[in-house]
């Protein structure tokens, strides 16, 4: 309370009635002041609240974000895992049948398959080999599944 105010609260030459009301304002005044400080830190704790809330919710998105990489990661190292133990299937290569056809020697790729369809007949190498039609057919069209040796 600033001096003069005070003054005028304590004075005793001032009668009763203008000292009542002094205290009156006096007290209106700093509840007022106490009003607008209350009002600026609410406003302030509202503002750290709304910023924990903010934080707390990214938080949750982030640890959300890292658990779905986590899964997609362990199925990327499963899937790793199974090509590895695939890949050496699909590394041997059994070499292709042999044959002889106007006197010269063939081979069957060994990227060829075991099974090989020709005329709507699905037939393995060693049936193809004796058969004089399926291999002139097979040479004369340069096939990629035959080379010479």
């Amino acid at each position: 309370m600033s001096e003069k105010k005070k003054n005028q609260v304590d004075n005793p030459d001032l009668p009763i009635e203008e000292q009542v009301v002094a205290q009156i304002k006096a007290v209106e005044e700093r509840e007022t002041a106490v009003a607008e400080k209350e009002a600026a830190v609410e406003t302030r704790e509202a503002a750290v609240v709304e910023k924990e809330t903010a934080l707390a919710e990214r938080e949750a998105a982030v640890a959300e974000r890292e658990a779905s990489v986590e899964v997609r990661e362990a199925a990327i190292v499963e899937r790793e895992a199974e090509l590895q133990s695939a890949a050496p299937v699909s590394q041997q290569s059994v070499p292709g049948e042999k044959f002889t056809f106007n006197g010269e020697k063939y081979q069957f790729t060994d990227e060829a398959p075991k099974f090989i369809r020709i005329d709507g007949v699905s037939r393995s190498q060693k049936e193809i080999i004796k058969d004089e039609d399926a291999l002139l057919q097979l040479v004369a069209g340069n096939s990629s599944l035959i080379q010479k040796i």
